[in-house]
């Protein structure tokens, strides 16, 4: 490997532990969010995991042709902080809300007729 591919990977694989570590650290709000019993705490936490399961999912198909991007692995983190902000998912979850309802039903009329057949 040469010198800038190597920087480039260990560069990605930095971005990589820094959003883990962010999500370790939402794992542990969310949990002491439902252990309050806050309502809107953990409404925020849930809506912030609906967008970071939708950002893992987006990026899995991007990762590939974004790797070498220049400030790709900054972008990762910095949408990652964004959404861990409490003001993050209040502003995107509106934006998921209607998709992931129709992906949903899609999948559950799928799974339906799979089970339907299997009788």
């Amino acid at each position: 490997m040469s010198g800038s591919t190597t920087w480039t990977v260990f560069h990605n694989f930095l971005a990589d532990i820094i959003i883990q570590l962010i999500a370790a650290f939402a794992g542990y709000k969310s949990c002491l969010a439902v252990k309050s019993g806050d309502f809107a705490a953990t409404k925020t936490w849930l809506q912030f995991w609906i967008c970071y399961g939708a950002y893992q999912l987006v990026e899995v198909f991007l990762n590939q042709m974004l790797f070498n991007m220049s400030f790709y692995p900054e972008i990762k983190v910095a949408i990652v902080a964004f959404l861990i902000h409490s003001a993050g998912p209040p502003k995107i979850y509106p934006h998921l809300e209607g998709p992931i309802e129709k992906a949903g039903a899609f999948i559950e009329e799928k799974i339906a007729e799979v089970m339907k057949k299997k009788e």
